[in-house]
Protein backbone atom coordinates (compact mmCIF):
# COMPACT_ATOMS: atom_id res chain seq x y z
CA UNK A 1 0.00 0.00 0.00
CA UNK A 2 2.46 2.95 0.62
CA UNK A 3 2.12 6.10 0.01
CA UNK A 4 0.69 5.81 -3.58
CA UNK A 5 -2.87 6.96 -3.61
CA UNK A 6 -5.75 4.96 -5.37
CA UNK A 7 -7.60 5.91 -8.00
CA UNK A 8 -11.39 5.35 -7.84
CA UNK A 9 -14.25 5.80 -10.56
CA UNK A 10 -17.65 6.48 -10.11
CA UNK A 11 -17.57 6.36 -6.60
CA UNK A 12 -18.97 8.66 -4.18
CA UNK A 13 -17.30 11.05 -1.73
CA UNK A 14 -18.94 12.21 1.23
CA UNK A 15 -18.89 15.98 0.54
CA UNK A 16 -21.76 17.28 3.06
CA UNK A 17 -24.99 16.05 4.55
CA UNK A 18 -26.79 15.62 1.99
CA UNK A 19 -24.51 15.20 -0.63
CA UNK A 20 -22.20 11.72 -2.20
CA UNK A 21 -21.66 12.69 -5.95
CA UNK A 22 -19.85 9.83 -7.91
CA UNK A 23 -16.96 11.53 -10.10
CA UNK A 24 -15.88 9.77 -13.23
CA UNK A 25 -12.54 9.69 -11.40
CA UNK A 26 -10.90 10.51 -8.38
CA UNK A 27 -7.98 9.92 -6.40
CA UNK A 28 -8.05 9.74 -3.04
CA UNK A 29 -5.80 8.72 -0.25
CA UNK A 30 -4.82 4.82 0.06
CA UNK A 31 -6.95 3.85 3.45
CA UNK A 32 -6.15 0.07 4.70
CA UNK A 33 -9.60 -0.59 4.73
CA UNK A 34 -10.22 0.51 0.83
CA UNK A 35 -12.94 3.19 2.21
CA UNK A 36 -14.82 -0.13 3.44
CA UNK A 37 -16.46 1.37 6.27
CA UNK A 38 -16.77 5.00 4.54
CA UNK A 39 -16.69 6.94 1.57
CA UNK A 40 -13.24 9.53 1.05
CA UNK A 41 -14.15 13.16 2.41
CA UNK A 42 -12.61 16.07 1.07
CA UNK A 43 -9.45 15.60 3.47
CA UNK A 44 -9.18 12.33 1.93
CA UNK A 45 -9.63 13.33 -1.77
CA UNK A 46 -6.43 14.70 -4.04
CA UNK A 47 -8.35 15.36 -7.15
CA UNK A 48 -11.84 15.28 -9.01
CA UNK A 49 -12.53 14.38 -12.51
CA UNK A 50 -16.10 14.85 -13.28
CA UNK A 51 -16.80 14.66 -17.13
CA UNK A 52 -19.96 16.39 -18.33
CA UNK A 53 -21.39 16.27 -21.73
CA UNK A 54 -25.49 15.78 -21.32
CA UNK A 55 -25.39 16.67 -17.77
CA UNK A 56 -23.77 19.75 -18.06
CA UNK A 57 -27.22 22.12 -17.59
CA UNK A 58 -27.42 20.35 -14.23
CA UNK A 59 -23.27 19.94 -13.15
CA UNK A 60 -22.46 23.44 -13.44
CA UNK A 61 -24.61 25.17 -11.27
CA UNK A 62 -25.31 21.82 -8.65
CA UNK A 63 -22.26 19.64 -8.67
CA UNK A 64 -19.81 22.05 -9.18
CA UNK A 65 -21.39 24.44 -5.92
CA UNK A 66 -20.92 20.90 -4.11
CA UNK A 67 -16.96 20.57 -4.99
CA UNK A 68 -16.66 24.20 -4.03
CA UNK A 69 -18.55 24.08 -0.93
CA UNK A 70 -16.51 21.09 0.34
CA UNK A 71 -13.26 22.90 0.08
Amino acid sequence: MGDRPTLQCQSPLTIAFDGEPEPDVAIVKTREDDYASAHPTPADTLLVIAVADSSLEYDRPVKLSLYVEAC
